[in-house]
Formats: structure tokens, C-alpha cells, sequence
């Protein structure tokens, strides 16, 4: 019988549960920690691209997160008037995809699934996170912050996000390290009422001063907003943004309902909804960017190995894909541990930085700043959109974020264990 492993996974969003399903079926005990007191079920819409397709397959779920799918039929980009002058639908195909996934689904709705598909599968304890890592050549000695008992484990991996602590503890370093920024800042919230009107597309508003509003439909009769702020060399703004965020989301809810409060548009019924907005969330856009996704007996999945930022729209995937490959590398030799932490670094870290490698100046060319520059490329887009929406996604298939599945998934044998508990 193959060596078990015991192995503790620090997040329980996208990547953590999925990791505890192909660990599971690898034979492996597994224990995840959650720094929240239960499942974090909010959250904007995300996609599945590329081979993360073929791995909610093998995991059995493809029909349910597309029942689960917000149903956008693609995105539209108006004018101050509210006049769509570009429209570009979704491809209706999980091989040429457009701006709009086949899979796009609320990223609350896509944890929780991942969770109910686990929970039977690992130990899930909540309120609970890592406060200590002693390593040595055979495992990792962790402590935890609200009562758990410290334990040895074979195996950590982190999948707590962009701004991972456990990669912070590890490589000894803040968490900002291996931020790869953009210069971009975004808050999203959910508005209870459809400005939409019933309208599937998304509406993508670009105003003056780099600003950019992105409304996407919620079957729920709301209204998804995606603010965001695209910073064009002006330092003091950066530094601005930086400090609210450091202060915490009502200082960045002030600071981007001042900031777009002359943006036009449906900007006053969008703003109007941000201060009783329960689930107001704020982030700079960035990328995470290591020179290697393990340490010792260490190991880093998702975004805290590899964030693409969300303007790739490959967030999610990279989590799923990574979480597969993990699992899987591991599963061909659970003795040799550091091997497999080596074939994994080997088969995600190229692939990784692909889907990585996009202009940095492209938020910037996507959102202009002068009422001008913001004419022109509606008349651009408008022009491209009268090529078809087919033709439009082949011609897209030149950049990997908008890519079907060209990159082929690694396969592995594996075998079932038993069940598991939730705890906290």
C-alpha cells in the first residue's frame, strides 16, 4: 500500500478545496484551516477557461457549475448616454472563448460547490490559522492562532491568496514582496436592484482620469459592480490608494465614491448602493510572481504561488489547474515528496508565467484618460465588433487569456480513501 501522507492546505476558497479532492483520491489524509469563521460565499464573478474545464469534468462537476452560471451573454461598451457602441457576445464554445467564459459563475457559488464536493473528503477547521512553521528535511511542525493543537505534517501547502501570510512566513518576507502591480485599484459590490434591466450582457463604462465601470447581470434580479481605477504614472494617487486600503474597506469605500462621483453614466444609482453594500470588497490589481512555488516542505497553489490578476481571467483556472497538478505529482510517489514538489514547480511555473506574460500598459490602453482618447477607442471597438464575435475570438486566440484548452493536462492513476470531518 502506498505511504499516506498528512497534509495540512491553508484556505478553504478555490484552491484549497480542490486540492482536498484530488489529495483525497490520491490517498492522502487531509486538513484544511480557514482563517474565516465559515465559507465565504461572496464574491464577483469568476471564469473557468482551458484545462480547468477538463478538471471540474474529471471531478464530476461541469453540469452543476453551469447550472450555477450567472447566464451573461456577453459585454457591451456604451457611451455616457447609456448607448451600446461595441458588443461582443460570448463564443457559446469552451475551446474559442471571448471576453464572456462558458463558465462564469459567482465565485461564492463555485467555493461552496467545491466545498459540498469535499467536506466529506478532508478535515475543514474554521476561525482557525497558521501562526509558526518549523521545517526540517522530513516535514513541517505548525502552530495555529485560536486553539488548535500544534501538529507534524508531511506537507503544507498554502492556498490563502494573493496576499498569502503563510508565503510571507516561509520565504521570510512581507507580504507585498512578490507583488507584481499593475497600478490598478478595484472595489466591487453587489447593488440590490437591476440596472440592467433584465439585460444579460455586462455594460463596460469608461470615464475621464483612467476610471472604468464594469455592471455584470445576477440572476437574482441585482446587479454585480466592478469599479476600478487604472493609475497613469501619478505617484501621489498610488500612494493615496495604497493607504486606504492599508486602512481598510469603509477608507476605500470613501475614497472611490469621491473618485467617481462626477463619472456619469448610472454613476449616482451605482454609488447610492455602496454604502449599505454588505459585501464591499476592495484589492489592487497585481500579479504574484516567485522565483519558486515551494520551500522545503512548503508549497504554494493559486494566487499565493501565481495570481495572473483578474484581467486575465485566468485567476481561477491557475488555482484549479494547480491544485490538480499538485495532487497529482504527489500521487505518483508519496515517498519522494521533495520530487514531486520539484515536477510540479516544473510543469506550473512556465505555465504560470504564459498566462502571466500580457503588456503591462494593457489597463492602460484599455481605459483611457481623456474623453478623447475614451471616443476613439469606442469608435476602434465599435469597428472590430462589426467583424463578428467568431471572428473577433479567433483573432483573440494570439493571447493565452483568451485561449481554450491549447495547454494539455498532465494525467495520473488515482485512489479513493475515506471520509473525513468538518470542525469549528
Amino acid at each position: 500500500m502506498a505511504k499516506q501522507l498528512n497534509i495540512l492546505v491553508s484556505g478553504a476558497g478555490i484552491g484549497g478545496p480542490v486540492l482536498a479532492y484530488w489529495l483525497h483520491k490520491a490517498g492522502h489524509k487531509v486538513t484544511v484551516v480557514e482563517r474565516d469563521a465559515q465559507l465565504r460565499t461572496t464574491g464577483q464573478s469568476v471564469d473557468i477557461r482551458e484545462a480547468a474545464v477538463e478538471v471540474i469534468r474529471q471531478m464530476g462537476l461541469e453540469s452543476k457549475i453551469k447550472d450555477t452560471s450567472t447566464h451573461e451573454a456577453g459585454v457591451a461598451f456604451v457611451d455616457p448616454k447609456d448607448k451600446v457602441r461595441a458588443l461582443f457576445k460570448a463564443t457559446g464554445s469552451t475551446e474559442v472563448q471571448s471576453f464572456t467564459s462558458e463558465f462564469e459563475v459567482f465565485r461564492g457559488d463555485l467555493a461552496k460547490i467545491f466545498f459540498e464536493t469535499t467536506k466529506d473528503k478532508a478535515t475543514y477547521v474554521w476561525g482557525e490559522y497558521i501562526t509558526s512553521i518549523d521545517q526540517d528535511d522530513n516535514g513541517a511542525y505548525v502552530e495555529f492562532a485560536n486553539g488548535k493543537d500544534a501538529a507534524r505534517y508531511d506537507l503544507v501547502i498554502a492556498a490563502d491568496g494573493l496576499g498569502s501570510k503563510v508565503r510571507a512566513m516561509v520565504f521570510n518576507t512581507s507580504t507585498r514582496e512578490h507583488i507584481w502591480s499593475l497600478d490598478t485599484f478595484a472595489a466591487y459590490f453587489t447593488i440590490n436592484k437591476d440596472l440592467l434591466n433584465g439585460d444579460q450582457y455586462s455594460r463596460w463604462y469608461n470615464a475621464p482620469g483612467g476610471r472604468c465601470i464594469l455592471l455584470r447581470p445576477d440572476p437574482q434580479r441585482r446587479t454585480r459592480a466592478h469599479l476600478f481605477v487604472i493609475n497613469h504614472g501619478d505617484q501621489a494617487q498610488l500612494e493615496t490608494y495604497r493607504a486606504a486600503y492599508q486602512r481598510g474597506m469603509p477608507a476605500v469605500k470613501e475614497l472611490f465614491t469621491e473618485e467617481f462621483k462626477d463619472a456619469g453614466w448610472l454613476t449616482p444609482e451605482i454609488l447610492a448602493s455602496a454604502p449599505d453594500a454588505k459585501d464591499f470588497y476592495g484589492s489592487e490589481i497585481a500579479q504574484i510572481r516567485t522565483e519558486t512555488l515551494y520551500k522545503g516542505r512548503v508549497a504554494l497553489v493559486g494566487d499565493a504561488g501565481y495570481c495572473p490578476t483578474p484581467f486575465t481571467g485566468m485567476g481561477t483556472s491557475l488555482a484549479i489547474i494547480g491544485a490538480y497538478v499538485l495532487a497529482g505529482e504527489i500521487s505518483k510517489d508519496a515517498e519522494d515528496v521533495t520530487g514531486a514538489l520539484q515536477r510540479y514547480e516544473d510543469i506550473m511555473h512556465p505555465y504560470a508565467r504564459k498566462i502571466q506574460q500580457f503588456p503591462r500598459s494593457m489597463p492602460k490602453l484599455a481605459n483611457p484618460m481623456s474623453a478623447w482618447g475614451i471616443k476613439v477607442q469606442l469608435a476602434i471597438l465599435g469597428l472590430v465588433s462589426w467583424l463578428k464575435v467568431d471572428v473577433f475570438a479567433n483573432w483573440l486566440q494570439g493571447f493565452s487569456i483568451f485561449q481554450g484548452q491549447k495547454w494539455k493536462l498532465p494525467e495520473y492513476r488515482w485512489v479513493d480513501s475515506g471520509a473525513a470531518q468538518t470542525v469549528g
